[in-house]
């Protein structure tokens, strides 16, 4: 029994500290600190109920799983990464949209999670900017290089 009141000491400390927080940010100053009862019931009432069940996969489980869904698996990223920088190098890139760089990497990898393509748009447009640098370089050398007449 001991323990279980240190516990719902310390449960009311918390709840104590984060009724000061609301009420200084509120700006009222007054606090209103629920009961030791209260905040165990609401704590009880957070936690999930039923069995907790622990789930593992051997290889061919997972293996099936991820060729039934496959945007939960993703790609090795340096080859998208690789892949990204191909594309990049091989359109024109004035004309270029981020859709048609999502329909390539969806062509190559299949079904893409939505946080990865965004990632890959930040890498596409690094790309570009490495691209549009470079030709301008090689435009000032060709310049630098020819003999004015």
């Amino acid at each position: 029994e001991m323990p279980q009141a240190v516990e719902a000491e310390a449960s009311q400390d918390v709840v104590q500290a984060t009724a000061e927080a609301e009420a200084a940010a509120s700006g009222s100053g007054a606090i209103v600190v629920p009961s030791i009862r209260e905040a165990a019931q609401e704590e009880r009432q957070q936690q999930p109920s039923g069995p907790k069940w622990l789930i593992s996969f051997d290889i061919s489980a997972m293996e099936s799983f991820a060729e039934a869904h496959p945007e939960v698996v993703e790609p090795n990223i340096v080859s998208i990464r690789k892949f990204v920088e191909g594309f990049v190098a091989k359109v024109e890139v004035t004309s270029m949209r981020v859709k048609d760089l999502y329909i390539a990497l969806e062509q190559r990898f299949g079904p893409l999670r939505r946080p990865l393509l965004e990632r890959t748009k930040q890498w596409a447009a690094e790309a570009v900017e490495k691209r549009m640098q470079d030709e301008q370089k090689k435009a000032t050398k060709e310049t630098a290089s020819t003999p004015a007449s």
